[in-house]
């Protein structure tokens, strides 16, 4: 397996690649190529897609994505939207979990791992 964290004033985004190469095959999961990408405490898009791009050179061909509270509104409202109307988000199917402190939670699922070119 392969982790890395990117760290951002008080946040982090972790993410942790599975490969064949690991032992998840003896666990008994076919996770190969699967991110999960989870972010803590991080306002800026900007280290979200560093994060992304990086899983991606990696070896990431799909991903799950927890944000964490969303404390920006407006991310917010279309992250609310989006889960409730089917839109994806970089091509990634967007749920809504729960409400946090300070937000509320999303998980995003992508079967084809993005790439952000902006």
């Amino acid at each position: 397996m392969t982790s890395f964290n990117i760290v951002h004033h008080d946040g982090v985004v972790r993410v942790e690649l599975a490969s064949s190469s690991c032992s998840l095959w003896d666990m008994g999961l076919d996770d190969n190529g699967h991110a999960t990408v989870t972010i803590d405490n991080i306002n800026d898009s900007e280290i979200v897609g560093r994060a992304i791009n990086r899983a991606l050179q990696e070896g990431a061909q799909s991903g799950t994505l927890y944000t964490g509270d969303v404390v920006n509104h407006q991310l917010a409202s279309m992250h609310l939207m989006r889960s409730q109307t089917g839109k994806t988000w970089l091509g990634g199917k967007v749920t809504r979990l729960t409400d946090g402190a300070d937000g509320p939670r999303f998980r995003i699922d992508w079967e084809t791992f993005p790439q952000i070119t902006e």
